[in-house]
Formats: structure tokens, sequence, C-alpha cells
């Protein structure tokens, strides 16, 4: 892609091909505009055929976007300004449409996707397991509807296999995967109140829940369509850790833990084909990580890669007090999960002032039972002052606490985890070494507190 245009290069011999002409500051084929880069986190906006014959790609009318002027203060003597093109909320919206192009030039032949495309979205595009059809993941504006659709690479024809709905908001699904040939697909869902994956028909006519139970499944890591498991991150009993787990794709049998039950904290994993061997990282609260090859499914060491000792022993050799996670009630009986950290030499009978840090919006957990990193560095060393430095998971965190406990602040932004958080400090100020006259606050984009 080279301003607004798609180009193709022949590796053999050079040769370059334009598959499109009409690119502008406002026609923008095979890449985004702010929202699409922003919000659904698209980058490349083409996609190569399996037989590397057709590209689909987007395209992007801008036009009608009004200019949002960034002032930039540092690369010259005077300040000026950068237009970037951003719509305000119930502003006018970039269109979208695929397209699908031979890769050897040639007309575009455009989906006929439904509805206004100013007001709905085209969040995902892929080749769906052939080269004569794709699959897009297409929402409406508000984004409470979420249409899978099969897109005919030749006649542009489209139709809708299955519909997720809610009355707040659908996420992206970012772990379907092709079964059989092209015959089923993976699919993540709340629609039951828990995050899940399902195995669904081609046509949509079959949904199997493959994970059932009530907890949510953190990210799909794998599929072993050979041996017949999905392997998966989970944490059934504790939200603020992860575990992998695996379950038959015809269900036919419960999900098994595959980490070892003697490794609390945060595991994640790195799967090879076939899913004999993984790269393994683990760590937990202030300890940091390990990385090692294991084999599956029974989890056994072959080898530790990483294994941070300078590391570990200098952090062990620091001034340190006792560390933990708790729950508190933050009132409406709503429980929040936290984690604290108390000066060395900690004594119960002193009070001491207490500092938050915050995020609390839907994108990360800040009470994970997971290493730190350079913030656990500087809250170590402010302990080290004689703060007390706490966290503190909010409802609307993307915490494994079900999607009643993610959704519920929809038309609510802001104010619940405003709530949440006031009302967990007013009960941990209660607490008998609390000095509840020396309790602050820092964060960052949702837990700036000049917001």
């Amino acid at each position: 892609m080279r301003e607004n245009n798609l180009y193709v290069e022949r590796l053999k011999d050079g040769k370059i091909t334009r598959l499109t002409s009409d690119g502008s500051r406002t026609t923008i084929n095979g890449t985004f505009d702010w929202v699409y880069e922003e919000e659904f986190d698209d980058r490349d906006g083409f996609r190569w055929s399996p037989d590397g014959k057709r590209i689909a790609y987007w395209q992007l009318d801008a036009s009608g976007v009004r200019d949002f002027l960034l002032i930039n203060n540092t690369d010259s003597l005077y300040s000026f300004t950068i237009p970037v093109q951003y719509p305000k909320a119930g502003t006018t919206n970039s269109s979208c449409r695929v397209g699908v192009v031979d890769a050897n030039g040639g007309k575009t032949r455009w989906l006929e996707t439904p509805g206004d495309p100013r007001n709905t979205y085209i969040a995902r595009l892929e080749w769906a397991a052939s080269s004569d059809e794709v699959v897009l993941q297409h929402f409406n504006r508000l984004q409470n509807t979420l249409q899978l659709m099969l897109g005919d690479a030749k006649s542009g024809k489209v139709r809708t296999i299955l519909t997720d709905q809610d009355s707040a908001w659908v996420d992206v699904v970012d772990d379907m995967r092709w079964l059989d040939g092209g015959k089923r697909f993976t699919w993540v869902s709340e629609r039951d109140g828990w995050r899940h994956m399902y195995s669904v028909s081609r046509d949509g006519s079959d949904l199997h829940l493959l994970t059932p139970g009530n907890f949510d499944i953190a990210q799909v890591l794998t599929i072993d369509e050979t041996g017949g498991w999905v392997y998966y991150l989970a944490s059934p009993d504790n939200p603020t850790q992860r575990y992998l787990y695996r379950a038959r794709l015809d269900g036919s049998a419960p999900a098994e833990r595959l980490t070892p039950a003697d490794q609390a904290g945060t595991h994640n994993y790195s799967i090879a084909p076939g899913a004999a061997w993984a790269f393994h990282y683990y760590s937990s609260f202030g300890v940091p990580p390990v990385t090692e090859l294991i084999h599956l499914p029974d989890h056994k060491v072959v080898r530790t890669l990483v294994d941070n000792a300078k590391l570990k022993g200098t952090v062990e050799r620091l001034k340190r007090g006792p560390a933990g996670f708790f729950k508190v009630d933050a009132g409406n009986g709503v429980t929040l999960d936290g984690y604290v950290m108390r000066p060395p030499g900690f004594d119960s009978t002193l009070k001491y002032p207490v500092l938050f840090t915050v995020y609390g919006e839907p994108a990360a957990q800040t009470v994970l039972d997971s290493w730190g990193w350079e913030d656990y560095l500087w809250h170590l060393m402010l302990t080290q002052q004689g703060y007390v430095v706490m966290s503190l998971d909010n409802r609307g965190t993307p915490s494994l606490r079900g999607r009643e406990w993610r959704k519920c602040i929809y038309r609510k932004f802001g104010l619940l985890v405003s709530d949440d958080q006031a009302g967990a400090a007013r009960a941990i100020g209660r607490w008998k070494w609390v000095d509840s006259t020396r309790l602050g606050v820092w964060g960052w984009s949702g837990g700036d507190p000049r917001r």
C-alpha cells in the first residue's frame, strides 16, 4: 500500500502492478482511517486468498469527516497544526466497503454488504477457508449487533450465517478458526453470560458449546484439529490469575487443566503446531518471569530457556514489605479484587498513607498475579518511603467475572468506575492501619485523576 493505493510486486522479477488508482486523502484503499485503526486495531487492510490469485481489501471513503487539529510544539521553533480526520460522536463517519481484485490487476468486485456504509462497520475480513469466499464481521454503528457474513468473491453476493446481539455491545472476535476443511468454524461469544467458545457449522445452523460452565475463557491459544483439542487460558476460581486448559472439539469430555496446581500465578504459552510442545511463560506478583520449553499435555519441562536468576536475586535483596491480594466491599453489593503492597517493617498498630493506582477501563486489568515490570519496582520504591500502594479492578475492567461485570458500565462510563473506586476507598479508609486523611490516587488514560 502506498499513498492509499494497493500494489503487488512479483518476487521473481520485481514487476509492480497497480491494483487501485483512486486513492487520495479521503479514498483509502488497503489501510484505515483513525476509527478503524484505533478502535478495531486494524492495520493492514488487505488479505491474500489462499491460492494467491486474489486480494480482498477494505476501501474507506472519509469525505465529510471533519479535521481535528493536533498541535506540534516539538519539531520546530514555532508550533504548527496537523489535521487528522476524526469523527466525533454523532458526526459523519467514513463509509466502508470490501472488494476483491485479481492479483494481476483488473476490476474490483465489491461485496454487497447491507445497510448504510457510513453507519456500519466491517471490523474483520478473512478468507473463509477457501479462495472463493470471504468472511466478514459486520457491525451496526452502535456495535450491539454483529453479523457474521460470507461473501462470494466472484458474484459479490453476501449472506449472514450467524448473529450475535447484546443490550450493551458485542466484542470483535479474533479467535475464529476453520475446522474440518472449512465445514465448521470456532466462535467466541458471551451469549450465555460468559465468554465461551463454540463450534459452528459453515451455514450457522448448528452451534455447539465447547467450554460450558460459569467461567470466562481469557484467550484461545491454538486448536489441534488432528488431536481434537482446543487450548485456551482461563481461571475459573480466581480472576487475577491465568492457567492453561484444553477442551474437546466435539464436546465429548470435560475440560482439563494442564498448568500444574502448585504454580499459582499468571501463565501464557506459545504452542507449536500439533500441540506437543510449547514455550511457557510464568510469573507471579513480585516474581520475575521464567521461560521454559515444555512438553504437552503432561507439562513436563524440557529446558529452562530464561530463568531470570540475576533479576530474581536482585529483587529478593530489595527491602520489601508484605504484599498480597484482597477483596473489598465497594457498596451496593459489589466486591472488588485488589492488591496491596505494604512498607518494609510494616506495623499494623501504626497508620499509613495509601496511594491507589488506577486504570479502571475495559482494555486491561491492573490486579493480576503477575510480575508487574517497571510499575512494580516504582511502587516498591514508594513503599520504601513509607507508603502503602493499592490497586483495584472496578466493574467494567476485563476481569474474568462474566459479561454482566464487564458490560454493566454501558451508558454509565466513568460513573460506575468512580463509584466503585470511591466506595472501596471509603471501606479501606476504615481499616485500622490506614490513615484515612492521607489517601492519594494516580493513574493513566481512564485512570487519570484529572478526568
